[in-house]
């Protein structure tokens, strides 16, 4: 499924977006980031309420499609800043992460590949 289709279906207000838009089918909701580095398949969309500089690094790092920072907990300026650099799509939503997990699911978006 497109990424901006992912954004329009769940309400996500988009802090970022790049001109191309994204095939998703996996996810990822984790606030540590070493998890993220080492579990999160490439290609997936992370949930999580971290907001700092590091989470961009590590969507760069692990390949990831972009970013959805949950509670609506929005980053700073330089955090989307570089997620332009880096070219990582960034949305922020009033949910939860377990709500956002969950209704990633519901749509299709699942944590491995199968």
């Amino acid at each position: 499924m497109k990424l901006s289709k992912i954004a329009e279906q769940l309400e996500l207000s988009a802090l970022w977006f790049p001109r191309e838009d994204r095939e998703v089918s996996l996810g990822y909701a984790s606030d540590m980031l070493s998890d993220v580095l080492v579990r999160a398949p490439r290609g997936a969309l992370l949930a999580t309420l971290q907001t700092h500089l590091n989470v961009i690094a590590v969507a760069a790092q692990a390949g990831l499609s972009g970013v959805i920072f949950t509670n609506n907990k929005h980053p700073e300026d330089r955090v989307i800043e570089r997620a332009e650099i880096e070219d990582i799509p960034l949305y922020v939503t009033p949910s939860n992460t377990f709500e956002i997990a969950g209704r990633l699911f519901a749509i299709g978006v699942r944590g491995r590949a199968s």
